[in-house]
């Protein structure tokens, strides 16, 4: 958001025209963000932001790696994160059932 040619630097991408559309888009990114909080609070109480976040993680890896290029580190980033996410989240519902007498 406040060094929009960074990345595209970085990975080898061109610049990003309009910039203005990046911030933009990096400040959306950042309200999305945000709405992980609850999820991060009571994980299992808040399942519906937390599936969503599984699930968007898996889509922008798709999206990513169907795109390519330069693009592909970030699709491997996602669903990288994805599977971490989908482990640590399906192990505290076990861990929860089991828990239950």
């Amino acid at each position: 958001m406040f060094a929009p040619d960074f990345v595209s630097r970085t990975f080898g991408l061109p610049p990003p025209v309009p910039s203005g559309w990046i911030r933009g888009w990096g400040a959306t990114l950042i309200l999305v963000t945000a709405l992980y909080i609850p999820g991060l609070q009571d994980p299992v109480r808040s399942r519906f932001t937390n599936i969503t976040g599984i699930l968007g993680r898996l889509w922008m890896a798709t999206v990513w790696l169907v795109i390519g290029g330069g693009l592909i580190w970030f699709g491997l980033f996602d669903l990288f994160f994805a599977i971490v996410l989908a482990v640590l989240y399906y192990r505290l519902f076990e861990g929860e059932i089991m828990s239950r007498p």
